[in-house]
Parts: structure tokens; C-alpha cells; sequence
């Protein structure tokens, strides 16, 4: 709970299945015990996570109730963007690659209602819950509730199936099936695995090299760009700086030769702002559009290679919003 708050919400699912379990076992007085007991190891826990946020702040804080005043109370996280309640349903079906995560949340759906009795349930249900009513959603606020989806979405697979423990795995790999399941779909759900299987090997190692913030390889370039020019860089940008991230101005590959002008416009007006002979106009596109009349200009980065660039089916460039930087002679 203290590494992360919005776990009470799973916490309270636990401790609610535990209870109605004991109802079917245990007394009432007993049931009590075991909450009393429940609720001091709550206790003792949240008295640690007390005393480390007064050691590491210098002064007495309970930063769970800070935080739930500054985003619940007073709806500071609404200022980082609000998404509707269907967000997460949505997104999943981009993020969990498609067409499988089709296949994945239909399953988990199944998952969930098959394995209702199931403390992974009541765990997931109010996390879930709780943040679909907050107006602020992020993908990476579920990742603690990953591996409970992967597991119901199996136990869906398994529904689906029928199968029971014993002859699960043989019947897939066999096509011993039953009359009421043809063959055809067992060699379906075997394709489906293959090609699950192929999609994570190959992606996996590709995400594990890639900056998750693609605006860092741009960072980095500009870092050893500018390191090499015996002048400083001016580098030119629409909308916002090149360096702001989420509304935060970020330091991180930044170098002290490279100075940052936000202009409206590229023109020759702009780009008289510096007097720095390096100039880098940085788009929004992979192509710069309405460059600088009278200067000659030369893409000199963008994030993806070039053997990727060369091939352009359906104009598929042009509606990407992909950074590139421009040398401005």
C-alpha cells in the first residue's frame, strides 16, 4: 500500500473475500478476532510507512492522505488530462497488440465471471473500478492488476475449452476433442498460441532495446550533436520546447551548448531570433513543413532508420506524427 496507494482498493476486495469466506466456517465472534487481528497488522504496517515518510521528509507526513486530498479532494491529477470511463477498455485493445487482445479481453471477461469466487476478482474488480471513476487514466496505473488479468484470461481460455486439470494441455495438442468441439477449433486455439508465442518473442527484445519515452533518443542525439559543433546549437521548435515532457521542462541528455527557441512559425523573421550560426529546426513530421524561405534545409535525424522509411505504403509517413530534425543552412 505505501509503495503504492491505489492498492488499498485491491486490499479492501481481499480483505471483503476473506470475510465472506469466514462467514461460511467460522462464528461471529470469531470472524471479529480474525478482523481484529487483520486490522492491527494494518495498523502496524501503516505505523512503519508513517515513520519512514517523517524520516525521509524531516517532519511528521502521511503521504497516503496527501495524496488522496491533492488528486481525489482538490483534483490535481485532472490537470494532467481526464479520458472517459471506457478508456482502459479501449486502450487495452491497442496496447495488448491486436487482433490478439481482442481474443485476451474477451477472455478475461469470461475469466472473471467463471472465477467470481476467486480472491484474484475480488482483488481486480474494485481496483478497476475505483480507477475507472477517477477522470485522469493512464495504461501504467493497471500494471499492478497484469499478472491477476493474464491469469483469469487463462482460466477464460480454459472455460471456453471446458477442460478440466487432467487432459487440458493433451486435448489441445492432440485434437482429442470432444463431438460438441470440432477438431478446427482446437487447431484454432493452437494457431492462436504459435502466434502469441512469435508476436512476444519478437517484440519483447525490441521494446527491451527502445527508450520507453521516444522523446529521449532525440536527447541523446542532440547531446552529441551539439558536443561536436565547436559552437553552441540553437534549436528551433513549434508548440513547445523540445524538452518538455508532460508539461515538465526535463534536463536529462541536455546539453549547455544547446539553446531553445519556441517560435510559431519557421521563417526567416524566427530565425533571426539567435544570432548562433547552428541552427535545428525540429517537426512534428518527418518532413518539414513550410521550411524557411531562402535557406536550404537537411533532415539530418529522425527516430526510425532508414531502411524503415523507405518503404511507404498508403502514404503511411505523412499522418504519423514522428519528430526529425533539420540542419538550417
Amino acid at each position: 500500500f505505501f509503495f503504492r496507494f491505489q492498492m488499498g482498493f485491491a486490499l479492501l476486495g481481499l480483505g471483503a473475500w476473506m470475510v465472506w469466506l469466514w462467514r461460511q466456517e467460522k462464528s461471529p465472534r470469531q470472524i471479529l478476532t480474525q478482523l481484529g487481528w487483520m486490522l492491527l497488522g494494518a495498523a502496524a504496517a501503516a505505523a512503519l510507512g508513517i515513520w519512514a515518510d517523517a524520516w525521509l521528509y524531516g517532519k511528521p507526513a502521511f503521504t497516503a492522505y496527501n495524496y488522496f486530498t491533492a488528486n481525489i479532494l482538490e483534483n490535481k491529477a485532472a490537470n494532467w488530462g481526464t479520458s472517459p470511463w471506457w478508456f482502459y477498455f479501449a486502450q487495452s485493445l491497442l496496447t495488448a497488440v491486436p487482433p490478439l487482445s481482442v481474443g485476451l479481453l474477451l477472455l478475461l471477461g469470461r475469466g472473471l465471471w467463471q472465477e467470481r469466487r476467486s480472491a484474484l476478482v475480488w482483488c481486480l474488480v474494485p481496483f478497476l473500478l475505483a480507477h475507472i471513476a477517477v477522470a485522469h487514466k493512464e495504461m501504467r496505473f493497471l500494471y499492478p492488476m497484469l499478472l491477476p488479468m493474464l491469469v483469469l484470461a487463462v482460466q477464460g481460455l480454459r472455460g471456453v475449452w471446458n477442460a478440466d486439470d487432467a487432459d487440458f494441455q493433451t486435448r489441445i495438442v492432440t485434437d482429442r476433442v470432444t463431438r460438441s468441439q470440432p477438431v478446427s477449433f482446437s487447431k484454432l486455439i493452437r494457431a492462436v498460441c504459435w502466434t502469441a508465442v512469435v508476436v512476444n518473442f519478437v517484440l519483447l527484445p525490441v521494446r527491451c532495446v527502445l527508450a520507453a519515452q521516444e522523446s529521449v533518443p532525440y536527447f541523446r542525439f542532440l547531446y552529441g550533436y551539439a558536443a561536436a559543433q565547436p559552437q553552441p546549437v540553437a534549436v528551433f521548435s513549434q508548440e513547445k520546447s523540445v524538452y518538455n515532457l508532460v508539461g515538465l521542462e526535463t534536463h536529462f541528455y541536455r546539453s549547455p551548448k544547446v539553446q531553445i527557441f519556441v517560435v510559431q512559425r519557421f521563417d526567416s523573421d524566427t530565425l533571426s531570433l539567435s544570432d548562433i550560426p547552428n541552427r535545428v529546426l525540429l517537426s512534428p513530421k518527418l518532413t518539414l513543413q513550410n521550411p524557411p524561405p531562402g535557406l536550404r534545409t537537411e533532415r539530418i535525424y529522425t527516430y526510425f532508420p532508414d531502411w524503415i522509411l523507405r518503404f511507404n505504403p498508403n502514404d503511411w509517413q505523412s499522418r504519423s506524427r514522428i519528430w526529425s530534425l533539420h540542419e538550417c543552412r
